[in-house]
């Protein structure tokens, strides 16, 4: 971690300006990732921050500033969107995390979702070696691989 992030974890939580659910999950999500502002994981710094806006073009223009070494899309963003994060990803080594399972071979390297009301854990593994991830094999062995 401390290698891909050497100036700490810094997270931005993407959501879908105008959509009443996408905002509503993403300012959650971000309020609790807020109460852990400051502490260290693995000795890395996280700091987070809510964007939102109604284009994935306009908003790669804002994650580029924010130096985002992560991605969280909130909910709400269609496929051709995704594949922009995505490409946003691929091209500056950010990692890229989707909870909509229908997405995960869209690009995210994570999928974090209900499925059948079970939560799952989706690993795109080609996207993830491109955005430049490496997952522990305990965890992998409990992810449904992605390609």
């Amino acid at each position: 971690l401390k290698k891909r992030c050497p100036e700490g974890l810094s997270i931005g939580v993407i959501a879908v300006a105008g959509n009443g659910t996408s905002e509503k999950v993403s300012a959650a999500l971000q309020k609790e990732m807020e109460r852990n502002a400051g502490r260290s994981h693995k000795g890395q710094v996280v700091i987070s921050k809510m964007v939102a806006g109604e284009r994935a073009a306009d908003l790669v223009a804002k994650i580029r500033i924010y130096r985002f070494n992560t991605l969280i899309l909130g909910p709400g963003w269609d496929s051709s969107s995704v594949e922009q994060f995505a490409a946003f990803a691929r091209q500056s080594n950010v990692l890229l995390i989707s909870g909509d399972a229908d997405l995960a071979a869209k690009g995210p390297a994570v999928t974090l979702a209900l499925v059948d009301s079970k939560p799952k854990i989706m690993i795109n593994v080609e996207a993830a070696k491109i955005q430049g991830a490496r997952f522990d094999s305990k965890l992998l062995r409990h992810a449904e691989l992605v390609k």
